[in-house]
């Protein structure tokens, strides 16, 4: 991981912070502070800036101490301005004023329990999942819970989806 600063039409590595973070990092998502989370093997990171540019930085490792479930995993996603956490046991977020994950309840139980992970929000505000290899859209119900549209995902002969995008056009 490194930082670029743009000289014209070039862009010029400022400095890393690879000594920081080790392991592979498939997932980075910028929260609406303007941290930066990121899947590592088996930890979740969080780097955020302690002055205006990151040129001074805190880098902090969350993992099950921190109330995330076992099994390593942890992909942030960005959805309603807010981080949400997919695990192999449901969607978690983070709760700043206490330093710890929980489960999080904002769409009920639907989750629960389940590996939850891709979680997307398209530019029409609909929030696509992938939840225990069933695909599709969220809805609420005549009851206001919400549930799972899947019907489309039936058709697919490999039910594992890994990432969901949405185009500026809003097809998904």
């Amino acid at each position: 991981i490194f930082r670029l600063r743009a000289q014209g039409n070039v862009y010029l590595p400022i400095d890393t912070i690879s000594n920081q973070i080790t392991g592979q990092v498939d997932n980075i998502v910028q929260d609406a502070y303007g941290g930066i989370w990121l899947d590592g093997e088996n930890v979740l990171l969080h780097v955020k800036s302690l002055d205006d540019h990151f040129n001074k930085i805190e880098v902090n490792a969350y993992d099950t101490s921190n109330g995330l479930p076992a099994g390593g995993n942890y992909i942030p996603y960005k959805i309603k301005n807010e981080i949400l956490i997919g695990t192999n046991k449901g969607i978690f977020k983070y709760d700043e004023k206490e330093k710890h994950f929980s489960e999080d309840d904002t769409f009920g139980d639907l989750f629960k329990g389940k590996n939850t992970k891709p979680i997307v929000e398209d530019q029409s505000g609909n929030i696509w999942v992938t939840s225990e290899e069933k695909t599709g859209k969220l809805y609420r119900d005549e009851k206001g819970n919400f549930q799972l549209d899947y019907v489309f995902s039936l058709r697919m002969d490999n039910k594992e989806v890994w990432t969901i995008y949405p185009d500026d056009n809003g097809i998904v």
